[in-house]
């Protein structure tokens, strides 16, 4: 009877062990973007950095659905949301890395959907995606300092 009731507890421990990310998941666009206009310092610069994330896929749903203009304009969005991740993790100097690495996969991603995109779609997602890169090494440079370039 003991290994049966061990064996019904960890079931339920694996089965309810999901609940919280589908609680983050389940939140919307419009919920995030709020969280993170009231946040302050590192959690700001995180919840940004989610939002421009986001975005981004709202923007690939939105050039797979055939609606151009809006994802372009999602696209945007990610920008705007990124720079103000960027500006919160520097400002509060808190959760740089973490800052960094959201930006750069959202780079990395936007880079990917763009690859999709017909021509003429191509060259303001291409804009952004140089943009968040911008953004990336603006946040390293704030972690590590200015680096040696090169001419």
């Amino acid at each position: 009877m003991k290994m049966r009731a061990r064996l019904l507890r960890t079931s339920a421990v694996f089965l309810l062990a999901p609940l919280p990310c589908l609680a983050l998941a389940g939140e919307t666009l419009g919920e995030l973007k709020a969280k993170a206009a009231k946040a302050s310092g590192g959690e700001q610069a995180i919840l940004c950095s989610r939002v421009a994330r986001e975005d981004v896929e709202l923007a690939n749903q939105h050039f797979t659905d055939g609606k151009v203009a809006e994802g372009h304009a999602a696209v945007r969005d990610a920008v705007a949301y990124a720079e103000k991740a960027r500006d919160a993790a520097r400002n509060s100097k808190k959760k740089l890395k973490q800052t960094e690495m959201a930006i750069r996969k959202t780079a990395r991603r936007l880079n990917d959907i763009g690859k999709t995109l017909a021509i003429d779609d191509r060259p303001a997602v291409e804009q952004a995606v140089k943009e968040l890169q911008q953004i990336q090494d603006q946040l390293l440079e704030a972690m590590f300092g200015p680096g040696k370039r090169q001419p």
